[in-house]
């Protein structure tokens, strides 16, 4: 048995499920999956959210995710108003982001 073989058997399966988890999420080119604290601010995200939004990890880490809308959302509030729909849904999903990239 290898190093490898022997760390996975110590792992737990919610840890090694969580850590594959992360890893799938991450190579996900295609689709923006973002992650986000109570206030809305930026502590994840994937390869597929630099590449749809072009801000690198660097720049996006600790912002408020209402960077990502188009400033006529912001001034509608949609924003706060899908934060607010993840707060009490346990998450959120917007279907409607492609309209949103940043040029």
């Amino acid at each position: 048995m290898n190093k490898r073989t022997r760390r996975q058997k110590r792992e737990s399966p919610r840890a090694l499920g969580d850590k594959l988890f992360r890893l799938m999420v991450e190579k996900v080119a295609n689709h923006a999956i973002t992650g986000l604290d109570l206030e809305g601010r930026i502590f994840s995200r994937n390869a597929g959210a630099e590449k749809i939004f072009g801000y690198l990890k660097e720049e996006i880490i600790g912002e408020n995710f209402s960077i990502l809308f188009t400033p006529e959302d912001r001034r509608l509030g949609m924003p706060g108003q899908e934060l607010e729909n993840a707060r009490t849904r346990g998450g959120g999903e917007d279907r409607s982001a492609p309209r949103r990239l940043r040029w």
